[in-house]
Parts: structure tokens; sequence; C-alpha cells
């Protein structure tokens, strides 16, 4: 894309052109950013975005986990946080992780600190930064509950602090500005022993373990549950056919999104969207997705 950047950056983050994105998404599926960069620490993440043109698409990947790329791509800048936003750190009864942490590690770091309260995210194959911008969550609690603060840059290379009571959580859903990008975050934990830590993440792990379908290309949970109502069951007797091409919601949990095996993004889009319809057309209920559908059709 020519109007891309302002001026030519001068970092030392690869900036690649026509990069490949559908192998670092869960579904395995997707085409190409116009152009991608991975910066490492905050300095060239803030040179990127100053020479950033105010008309540029501006694109966020994290773990990929709950993404579905369109097979034409992503236009603009796709930004992709690198190593130096993983870090982990402790104080006293908080822990502070970078947004390219993954959630995962930052459960597993908590339990062997002796701190219990975030075991929740062990089975989440998210990373901070999205966990706040979705208000990630599971076994009833969620981001919300467990976050202190957290700080953010802009467009404009302007760095941001907000306290919990300054940010609105909902399902999926917080009030973090859209032009934000999360950068690291504080999370409140309560001291326990390693024997109850770990009692907590084996809880979590078998519950997923028997619910979610493994080792397969997937994502999180398709759609949010409508008040009263579980999303896989009515997707599951809505008699939509859960099949479409190498597309498929999984036998296990009807609320799973599943690639067979080399399914194109417009196969996956079709079969939600087959879904939506038929289950909207059987009980008056329209399903809001989870899942976030980013490029051009």
């Amino acid at each position: 894309m020519d109007n891309t950047w302002s001026t030519p950056p001068n970092i030392s983050a690869h900036i690649k052109k026509q990069v490949l994105l559908g192998p670092m998404t869960w579904l395995r599926a997707g085409g190409k950013a116009d152009i991608f960069v991975k910066p490492e620490n905050l300095e060239e993440l803030r040179h990127i975005l100053e020479c950033l043109s105010a008309q540029a698409p501006l694109n966020i990947l994290g773990a990929g986990s709950n993404v579905l790329i369109r097979d034409k791509g992503l236009r603009g800048l796709t930004v992709k946080l690198g190593k130096g936003f993983r870090s982990i750190q402790r104080t006293q009864d908080t822990i502070t992780a970078g947004a390219a942490c993954a959630l995962p590690d930052l459960s597993l770091y908590a339990a062997q600190a002796h701190l219990n309260g975030l075991a929740f995210y062990i089975g989440i194959p998210g990373t901070v930064g999205g966990a706040i911008r979705m208000n990630a969550g599971a076994h009833k609690k969620t981001t919300g509950d467990v976050l202190l603060s957290c700080t953010t840059i802009d467009r404009q290379g302007r760095t941001h602090f907000f306290q919990r009571s300054e940010l609105t959580f909902q399902h999926r859903h917080s009030s973090l500005p859209e032009d934000h990008i999360v950068l690291s975050a504080t999370f409140k934990a309560e001291r326990d022993s390693i024997e109850s830590c770990k009692k907590s993440l084996k809880d979590c792990l078998d519950y997923r373990d028997k619910t979610q379908p493994k080792n397969v290309a997937t994502c999180g949970c398709l759609f949010k549950n409508p008040e009263g109502h579980y999303a896989w069951k009515l997707v599951q007797n809505s008699g939509v056919d859960i099949h479409l091409g190498r597309a498929q919601m999984s036998t296990k949990h009807a609320n799973f999104l599943v690639n067979m095996g080399k399914a194109t993004a417009s196969e996956l889009e079709a079969l939600i969207e087959a879904i939506e319809k038929s289950v909207q057309k059987k009980t008056g209920i329209k399903l809001s997705r989870e899942l976030k559908v980013l490029g051009d059709r």
C-alpha cells in the first residue's frame, strides 16, 4: 500500500511485504498482509506508529486465536508484537505482564509464585493484549475481574495509563479505545499454597479437555451465548449441516469452528453465515460472534 508510510521507517525491526497471515492464526486460513512488521520493543513500535500515515489501516495481530482473516488479506500495516513484549514480573500480590505474553504462561507463572486467581487463563490460547481487548474469560471469571491497570499506545505514538475503574467490561468486549495497542497490564492475585495453585490449574485443564476439541485447527467459542440460551445448543438444534467443504463445527462442542484441513477463509465464513441464518430462521435469535472476521471479501 503506497500511502502506508509517511516517511521510510528507520528501524531495526524487519518490515516485510505480502506476508501470509493464515499460518499465524489458529484457524490456519487467510490471505496476506500488505505490510507486516514485528517490533521487538517500545522504541521500535513508537517509531513505526509515528511513521504511519493517518489514512493507512492499522491491524494488530496477537496469538491469532480468535480471528479469521479473509482470503484477500489485510490492507495497510499489520503489527505483531515481538519478544520484548512478553515479560512477566511479580510485585507482592500483583503480576505485570507484557501484551504479547501468552495467557497460559501468565497462569503458570502465577501458580509458581504461589499466587492464585489467574488459573482460568491456562486454557485460553490468547495473549494479554487480546485478553483485555476481548475481556477473555473462562470458568465464570473474566479479565475484567482480575485486571488492575494497563498501559497502551495510540497510533500517534503516545502512551496512556488506565486504571481498571476507567474501563468498562462486558462479555467479550472492553471500552479500551479502538486505536490503542496494549503494551502491558497488571493483574491482582491471591497468595495461596503451591498445592492449591496446581489444583486450580488442573481443574481448569481437565474441564477444557473434557468439553473442548483438541489437536485441531480451531478458535475459541464462535458465538456468544444469547441471554437465557447456550449457543452450542442453538447450533446443534438448528438443523443446519455442520460441514461445508473442509470447514466444520466440532462434534465435541458445537460452538467451536474447525478447519479440517486447508479450508479457505471463505469456506469457514460461509459455514458461519449458514449457521447464523439457520438459527435465526428456526428460533428468531440472532447470534452474535466472538470470533473477529477481518479483511476484504
